[in-house]
């Protein structure tokens, strides 16, 4: 009998340390019905860009919601989880949905640069047309000092 299995998840913890985060997800599905030799669940969890490794399930139960704890990356990266049936013969499901998450992308823009450059420009600028009245007047003056 196929077993179909439809997933969701929820983000129920999130922590940034440093350069990875510290994530607990809460997933949950449907469960397989009418099939007396049922007995559990199998979550499989990957990165982006990784596979899943079937002969290590990041969670294994009769529940249809499972916790699962990790440690993810930084900036965006992305995480995939599905789970399989399997029933008193050790005989596995297919893959249900595909249920996924990313990391929030924690990198700041770029720092803005004109306005500090402009600045900088004006003061020197203006220091130059000071030099230069200076040297046209024929040298500086004080005329009157303030007490």
């Amino acid at each position: 009998m196929k077993k179909t299995l439809t997933t969701a998840c929820v983000i129920t913890a999130l922590l940034f340390a440093g350069s990875a985060w510290a994530a607990q997800i809460t997933l949950s599905w449907q469960p397989v019905t009418g099939d007396p030799t049922m007995e559990g669940y199998r979550l499989f969890h990957r990165a982006e860009g990784e596979s899943y490794d079937y002969n290590a399930p990041a969670w294994e139960g009769a529940n249809t919601t499972c916790t699962h704890e990790f440690t993810a990356g930084s900036n965006g990266e992305k995480y995939y989880w599905v789970v399989r049936a399997y029933d008193t013969s050790n005989n596995e499901s297919v893959d249900s949905n595909e249920a996924s998450w990313a990391t929030p992308d924690t990198t700041p823009p770029e720092t803005p640069q004109g306005l500090i450059i402009g600045a900088i420009e004006l003061a020197i600028r203006a220091l130059e047309k000071l030099k230069d009245a200076v040297a046209l007047s024929g040298g500086l003056t004080i005329t009157e000092a303030m007490q």
